[in-house]
């Protein structure tokens, strides 16, 4: 893309141009110039935009691999949240059950230790 300063200088050749015929062809070259490097100026950009939005895709595609377990839901985050989930709520299970385990004992130790006082 030519700089600003040089675009400057040629359309200011074309106004001080005398030669009508001249002055026109100049026009239309510089344009066609203007024209063909906005083309290739969107030709990049849409080249551009088309390789992000493939990388864009291709990190979607490896995301939902990883979510959901490439073919194999087991191996998925989400099926191992669950899991984990699961496993939580066992546990919590079971530390309720150890705790009145644990509280009947000592109710039971207590009403036997009041039944040999009496």
């Amino acid at each position: 893309m030519p700089d600003k300063e040089k675009v400057k200088l040629l359309w200011e050749q074309v106004r001080k141009e005398t030669d009508i015929p001249q002055a026109v062809k100049m026009i239309a070259d510089l344009t066609e110039q203007a024209v063909n490097e906005r083309m290739s100026e969107t030709a990049s950009l849409r080249d551009l935009i088309r390789k992000l939005d493939d990388d864009v895709r291709a990190d979607y595609k490896q995301m939902q691999r990883v979510l959901y377990g490439n073919g194999d839901p087991s191996h998925s985050i989400l099926a191992r949240l669950e899991r984990i989930e699961e496993n939580m709520c066992k546990s919590a299970d079971n530390a309720n059950k150890a705790t009145w385990i644990v509280i009947s004992a000592v109710i039971v130790q207590i009403v036997l230790y009041l039944l040999k006082v009496l």
